[in-house]
């Protein structure tokens, strides 16, 4: 788990679908996952990015209303 101390919280919310406000990172992955389905398979590599990104944001207590990811974005855990 890359986020010990709220990885157990992370995963909980997007399991319950409970807890969850404006600006939760955890809505926020919920929204671009269910976006990017209209038939178009994604990579699962840009799933686990978007995960991590997303867990990110949660552990620092960071708002997310919009997960966004550009072509040249890196990210450093």
């Amino acid at each position: 788990m890359l986020y010990p101390e709220t990885g157990k919280e992370f995963l909980q919310g997007l399991v319950d679908l409970t807890g969850m406000d404006s600006g939760d990172p955890r809505l926020a992955l919920i929204k671009w996952r269910t976006a990017g389905s209209n038939g178009v398979r994604v990579q699962s590599q840009t799933s686990a990015y978007a995960a991590i990104k997303a867990a990110k944001a949660f552990s620092a207590e960071q708002k997310m209303h919009v997960l966004r990811m550009g072509n040249q974005e890196t990210l450093r855990l």
